[in-house]
C-alpha cells in the first residue's frame, strides 16, 4: 500500500509529480496540416521532460527523507519544468510541426500542456514551502542548542 505523506508540502509535490506523469498521456497540441488534424501528447518534442520531472519528484519524496537537500531538488525540478514548458508553449509550431511547410500548419494548445503547467507549479510550491519549513525547523533547533549551551 502506498503511504500518503503527512506533511502538506510533500503532498503537494506528490500530487504535482503524479499529475506531471499523467499529463504526458493527454493531448498537448492539436496540429492542423492542410485540413488534416492530429494531436500530439507529452511524449513528443521536449514533452518527455514532464513525466521525467514527475518521476524525480515522486522519487525524492518517497525514497528519501524530506530534508533541506530534497526540498531544494524538488523546487529546482519544478521550476526547471515550468521554464521548459514555457519555452515549449511559446514555440509550439516549431516543436510539433517540424518537417511541415510553416504556412500550411496551424498548431493550437490542448489541455495536457496546461495540466503539466499546473502540476509543475505544484511541485515547485511544495518544494519551496518544504524548503522554508525545513529551514525554520533548523533555525529553531540551532537557537535551542545555543540556549542550551549558554
Amino acid at each position: 500500500m502506498i503511504d500518503i505523506p503527512s506533511d502538506g508540502n510533500e503532498r503537494l509535490a506528490v500530487v504535482g509529480g503524479a499529475l506531471l506523469i499523467a499529463s504526458a498521456f493527454l493531448p498537448w497540441a492539436s496540429i492542423d496540416v492542410l485540413g488534416t488534424t492530429t494531436t500530439s501528447n507529452g511524449f513528443s518534442g521536449m514533452g518527455y521532460l514532464a513525466p521525467l520531472a514527475g518521476a524525480i519528484s515522486l522519487w525524492v519524496v518517497y525514497m528519501r527523507e524530506w530534508t533541506a537537500f530534497e526540498t531544494k531538488v524538488t523546487t529546482a525540478v519544478g521550476a526547471l519544468t515550468v521554464l521548459s514548458l514555457g519555452v515549449l508553449y511559446t514555440s509550439l509550431e516549431n516543436v510539433f510541426a517540424a518537417g511541415y511547410p510553416a504556412h500550411y500548419v496551424t498548431v493550437s494548445p490542448e489541455p495536457g500542456i496546461f495540466v503539466a503547467f499546473l502540476a509543475s507549479a505544484l511541485v515547485t510550491v511544495g518544494g519551496y514551502r518544504g524548503m522554508r519549513a525545513v529551514g525554520d525547523d533548523l533555525s529553531a533547533r540551532e537557537a535551542g542548542s545555543l540556549e542550551a549551551s549558554s
